[in-house]
């Protein structure tokens, strides 16, 4: 582990969490195609995180209503959380899965969400701030930011959740797997 990554794995998430809820905010917005809902004075991390979870919630909602494409918002959510995974594994210096569990571990923090990881690619969530507002779908659709940052943390791994806190599980179930690309 760097010396990089044990400084970020050891920041307060309170101090964290401005700066990954901010770039939650302007980017999902981006994918919903609308304006950042917030303006104004700055927010305290706490009660940024959740008006960004009643954002998406509406915004998720609205598009598992028939508003929007939802294939291509997921992609868009995706494609934002892999470039932040990928970033944070440049600037960490991640070489490990186990790496990756620690800066993943350290980001989940700063979104009130309590997840730990094995070295063998198995994930854990036994609290989630978003679950008292994400319903079951809500929730599978904003997982395409998890599934993204995942990749991009750990070099394309594909994260698959089994159980959700969200379905009344008591914790949300997940693993990574290694893509494998077959030879035809």
């Amino acid at each position: 582990m760097t010396l990089r990554l044990r400084a970020f794995a050891a920041m307060p998430p309170s101090a964290l969490r401005p700066f990954v809820v901010r770039r939650l905010l302007r980017r999902s917005a981006d994918a919903f195609g609308v304006r950042l809902p917030l303006s104004g004075r700055p927010r305290p991390g706490s009660e940024l995180l959740r008006a960004y979870a009643t954002f998406s919630a509406a915004r998720a909602e609205l598009l598992l209503a028939g508003y929007g494409d939802l294939d291509v918002v997921q992609q868009d959510l995706w494609r934002f959380a892999d470039q932040m995974g990928r970033g944070l594994r440049r600037w960490l210096g991640i070489a490990t899965l186990a790496d990756a569990m620690v800066a993943a571990h350290a980001v989940y923090q700063a979104l009130e969400i309590d997840l730990s990881g094995s070295p063998t690619g198995e994930v854990v969530v036994n609290r989630c701030s978003f679950a008292a507002v994400y319903g079951p779908e809500v929730c599978a659709v904003m997982s395409a930011l998890d599934a993204g940052l995942f990749a991009g943390l750990t070099g394309g791994r594909t994260l698959t959740f089994t159980r959700r806190i969200t379905e009344g599980a008591p914790a949300c179930l997940a693993s990574l797997r290694t893509t494998e690309v077959s030879a035809a």
